[in-house]
């Protein structure tokens, strides 16, 4: 009765909801690192990937296999992040392309690569605390030393935001900013004003003349990072949903070979210490379980729970020396109701492209019950 599992096993495809403990950090990596990134208007009026990630994912991802091939990816992307965070540094220049790997299943574009800041501050310090902030995140930044240099700059470019020092030589902000308001093609261009002198009179006089924003020096990377996505966000609104875009991520997501949306298959992925993160409901059957939950929820260590042999976990440790390719094992396991099971088990230790290993995956085909 056991024999042949993928014919004899009637299964359906289930929708796969983000793990909870990864649904957290995505949601942590959202609030702490969208800046410069935004939904579509249209997309952002029926999904909020904040407060309901999986509707956001259900809704992006119509068709069930590439709903549950995003919702495997992000997984191993924030799996990844961790470790980079872990075992590397915080600075480290792959935490921004995960970011913007996350943020694009999700739905966002980046519209900082389109974004063109000028700085305008006598002070090369100012301007390269400024800029150091804002290229790493992918916008493009000038800069100038007085107003003069500025003016001469503007006419070879548009920049869509600029921060503008108060108190400078040869042309102080205020004179600049009325010459920007008296020129047709610059004077939509959100300005906002720097200050050493952080008072009320100084403000109220910034704001009058019609910058949109005041900062007082010192000023902290988040303050500027703020401002920039406030004040460009206003500047760029999206106006609808780029359908192009949309149906790239559909399209990639039903080409990537994902072995857990194959519903035929008695799949697995599993923790590197031997907890079962998903389980696919061909195994959940085969091993006697009415469901994925209940078969979760009741294997707590799959080498005791599972394995009639627990020293097979040593057996799987070989497939970190062959990362990302399936090695094939002999091995029995228990049903729920303590049949035992000769089985053929497929396992691969997934190693992301940092050379961090993740986590296993995995199928088993019965080779006959004893």
């Amino acid at each position: 009765m056991y024999s042949d599992c993928c014919n004899s096993v009637q299964v359906t495809p289930e929708r796969f909801q983000v793990l909870p403990s990864l649904s957290y950090h995505i949601r942590k990596l959202l609030r702490g690192n969208l800046h410069p990134f935004q939904l579509p208007s249209d997309l952002e009026q029926v999904v909020d990937p904040l407060h309901d990630l999986d509707a956001t994912l259900a809704f992006l991802y119509p068709d069930v296999h590439q709903m549950n091939t995003v919702v495997l990816q992000l997984e191993r992307l924030i799996l990844s992040y961790q470790s980079i965070r872990i075992y590397g540094s915080g600075e480290h220049p792959a935490l921004k392309v995960i970011e913007q790997e996350v943020f694009w299943w999700l739905g966002y574009e980046n519209r900082s690569a389109t974004c063109t800041v000028l700085i305008v501050d006598d002070v090369l310090e100012n301007t390269k605390l400024i800029a150091n902030i804002l290229k790493p995140l992918g916008y493009k930044v000038y800069t100038a030393l007085n107003g003069a240099v500025a003016l001469n700059l503007l006419q070879e470019i548009q920049p869509d935001l600029i921060f503008l020092d108060v108190r400078m030589p040869i042309m102080d902000g205020y004179q600049l900013f009325q010459v920007l308001q008296q020129t047709e093609r610059l004077r939509s261009i959100p300005v906002i004003f720097l200050s050493a002198l952080d008072n009320v009179e100084e403000q109220q006089k910034a704001i009058e003349l019609g910058a949109v924003s005041f900062m007082a020096k010192p000023f902290k990377a988040a303050s500027v990072l703020e401002q920039v996505q406030r004040h460009l966000n206003h500047q760029l609104s999206i106006t609808g949903v780029d359908q192009s875009q949309m149906q790239a991520r559909r399209d990639r997501a039903s080409h990537i070979p994902c072995l857990l949306c194959d519903a035929t298959k008695a799949g697995f992925q599993a923790t590197l210490d031997g907890r079962y993160l998903r389980v696919s409901s061909a195994l959940a059957q085969i091993c006697g379980y009415s469901t994925t939950t209940a078969m979760l929820s009741e294997v707590k260590n799959l080498w005791e729970g599972i394995y009639r042999n627990p020293l097979h976990r040593v057996d799987w440790q070989q497939c970190i020396t062959h990362p990302n390719q399936m090695v094939q094992f002999d091995s029995q396991i228990y049903r729920q109701d303590g049949h035992i099971l000769r089985v053929v088990e497929q396992v691969q230790a997934i190693q992301d492209n940092y050379d961090h290993f993740l986590l296993y995956e995995g199928f088993i085909t019965i080779k006959e019950a004893l």
